[in-house]
């Protein structure tokens, strides 16, 4: 039983609260109503711009991460030309003080010792293989008598050793 009660007193405030805001609607004046009207205007032009100032903002954020590498890139480009430049620069400074050690008195002393150094050496090897040259002739001479000579006992036979006391 209570419960049917409970749920008329609920419909029964209800359809109450309905009047008394229908009957405020008739005392809003023409003016109130503009007012509504603009403002609900105001309002759809506003969420507009907003969507708009949305859309905006994430394209600027899609550029910024697109650029941001290639900002990055060309930092590293700038080091690199900057490295590049510093590294030629050091190139051109050493090939300077080449050309100075060439032109040098003491470069040129260098040059013809290492020059007579090479021409000694080139020599003392061409000593060295004519001697081994000589070598490998008296080897070959030796080889051939050594098997003459084994022939020979080959056809004498084994010849006894002669006993020494």
């Amino acid at each position: 039983m209570k419960r049917p009660v409970h749920k008329a007193v609920i419909l029964t405030v209800g359809v109450v609260i309905m009047l008394i805001a229908g009957c405020s609607e008739q005392n809003i004046s023409k003016s109130e109503i503009r007012k509504g009207r603009l403002i609900a205007i105001e309002n759809k032009r506003l969420k507009k711009q907003s969507e708009q100032f949305r859309k905006e903002l994430e394209k600027q954020k899609e550029l910024f991460a697109k650029r941001l590498p290639e900002e990055k890139a060309t930092e590293e480009n700038t080091k690199l030309r900057q490295t590049t430049e510093r590294l030629k620069a050091q190139v051109e400074q050493l090939e300077k003080e080449i050309e100075n050690l060439k032109s040098s008195k003491r470069f040129k002393e260098w040059e013809k010792e290492i020059q007579k150094s090479m021409k000694e050496l080139s020599e003392s090897a061409i000593r060295d293989l004519e001697e081994i040259a000589k070598l490998r002739e008296e080897n070959g001479k030796l080889k051939t008598e050594i098997m003459e000579l084994k022939k020979e006992l080959e056809h004498k036979g084994p010849t006894p050793l002669p006993h020494t006391d």
